[in-house]
């Protein structure tokens, strides 16, 4: 289920057209267009035709291909030039063609624009392995919008601690390549993940911890009541609803329901109560709850 896409991903015009061209690289290897023909065919029927077209473009080097190598060729006027020459003759005007993420690196639709109007049909990025092209371009417009905004941004450093004073956080502290800087604030957003990003940790069994403001986390008394006992089952998995409670202002409360600091917010994937897995609704949440932290400050 999804609200928002980019242009190159919107797929209403494959119920527009009858032929489907799926365009793949003998290059890239993670991107089977044999197989993708063969899925479309199922999801949207064999009355359409569905063609395989394949470029011979070759990188110098030796190494794996991946679609940023693409993207960055089609960046460049020969680049595009040579895929529109690939192209001619074997995809027909006013069809659709379906291609790895590659109309280029930036976070705007010249590369789209430019080989749509040379070729007289319409092109759709489908979804690869990562890198995420998709990604990439979503992440680059985001920190430009919030450079201009006026926001820092500090990379690569682990925030390990927080200084507090009665129910208010003064400071965070991060561990960097050099040293431990603390950065002083009148609010904070903790938005550091669940499991698998490090935002909750269990490093005895029975217990989960939140590294950074010791929040408390309610748990199953019972290890065996943590999961299903099938890893991919039909119901959501208790470990993933495992997470920081909080009011409707995003403020993180204790396991009895009680306000624990007043300038500290909670968004994202270490909130409780949901399986983002199960329901793919993880960005979904993740801008909502940011929504409501950021407009709770």
């Amino acid at each position: 289920p999804t609200c928002l896409v980019p242009k190159t991903i919107d797929v209403a015009r494959l119920k527009e057209t009858d032929t489907i061209y799926i365009v793949g690289f003998h290059c890239l290897k993670d991107y089977y267009a044999e197989l993708v023909a063969k899925n479309l065919k199922i999801s949207l029927g064999s009355e359409k035709k569905y063609e395989v077209v394949m470029i011979n473009h070759q990188f110098s080097g030796g190494r794996d291909v991946t679609v940023l190598d693409l993207a960055r060729w089609l960046d460049t006027e020969a680049g595009r030039a040579e895929f529109i020459k690939e192209l001619k003759g074997k995809v027909k005007p006013g069809s659709v063609a379906l291609i790895p993420p590659i109309l280029g690196t930036a976070s705007d639709y010249l590369v789209l624009d430019a080989v749509e109007k040379a070729m007289g049909c319409h092109f759709i990025e489908t979804v690869t392995v990562p890198p995420s092209l998709s990604g990439l371009r979503l992440r680059s417009m985001l920190i430009n919008r919030l450079k201009k905004m006026g926001v820092r941004m500090i990379e690569k450093a682990n925030v390990i601690k927080s200084i507090l004073e009665e129910r208010k956080c003064v400071a965070v502290v991060t561990d960097g390549i050099d040293r431990q800087r603390s950065y002083y604030a009148q609010n904070f957003i903790l938005a550091t993940g669940g499991f698998y990003g490090g935002g909750l940790i269990s490093v005895e069994l029975g217990e989960v911890n939140e590294p950074i403001f010791n929040i408390p986390i309610q748990i199953p008394i019972a290890q065996e009541e943590w999961s299903n006992l099938n890893l991919f089952s039909n119901k959501k998995q208790p470990f993933a609803k495992i997470g920081i409670t909080t009011d409707e202002k995003m403020h993180p409360l204790d396991i009895e329901g009680n306000l624990l600091f007043e300038n500290v917010f909670v968004a994202g994937r270490n909130l409780q109560g949901y399986d983002f897995c199960f329901e793919k609704s993880g960005n979904g949440v993740a801008l909502a709850s940011g929504y409501q932290a950021a407009m709770s400050v």
